[in-house]
């Protein structure tokens, strides 16, 4: 009796176009199977004391087509790893309050107060200008329909905008 991933393995056999397994790449495995994955790169999104949705300028890979360039949609639910990068230009932080950055990842366009994966940066002791990284991995059940999207929080002395720069990425593979 054939186990559900060799049926799965099966139904995508073509004898006249035969790979081996070495030949497929990841990508065409994760298509058949139905399995997601999409990775985005690099934005120019900035924050003024505001919560703002991270918008992707680079998608690598997105294997079902879940992601919009800001928001990625489960087609399947399941169980799913999650990463995001963000990395500021650099710039001349205050402390206390004109140096708060956060970055989130929020689950069905959450509130900062609900329930949303996030990390917090305060220079609180002295003023410094420099860019500043923030990295968020997590774990989270999905099911299908519920949206995962990258918010992004920067507060600076005067209110003056602050922007992301290359080098920030978003993951997400559905793993079970």
């Amino acid at each position: 009796m054939a186990t559900a991933r060799e049926t799965q393995l099966i139904s995508i056999f073509d004898p006249a176009n035969f790979k081996s397994t070495k030949e497929l790449a990841a990508a065409e495995w994760d298509k058949a199977l139905g399995n997601s994955y999409v990775h985005a790169h690099d934005s120019t999104t900035s924050s003024t004391s505001a919560w703002a949705d991270v918008v992707w300028t680079t998608e690598s890979v997105d294997v079902l087509g879940e992601f919009n360039g800001t928001i990625f949609t489960a087609q399947r639910a399941g169980i799913y790893a999650v990463s995001a990068n963000v990395i500021t230009a650099s710039y001349a932080w205050g402390t206390g309050p004109n140096g708060d950055i956060q970055m989130g990842i929020s689950k069905n366009n959450a509130s900062t107060t609900g329930p949303v994966f996030y990390q917090s940066f305060h220079i609180v002791e002295a003023a410094i200008t420099t860019s500043i990284a923030l990295n968020v991995s997590c774990i989270m059940n999905l099911a299908a329909g519920d949206t995962l999207r990258v918010k992004y929080y920067a507060a600076r002395t005067g209110g003056v905008a602050s922007a992301l720069t290359g080098g920030c990425g978003f993951m997400i593979a559905r793993i079970q």
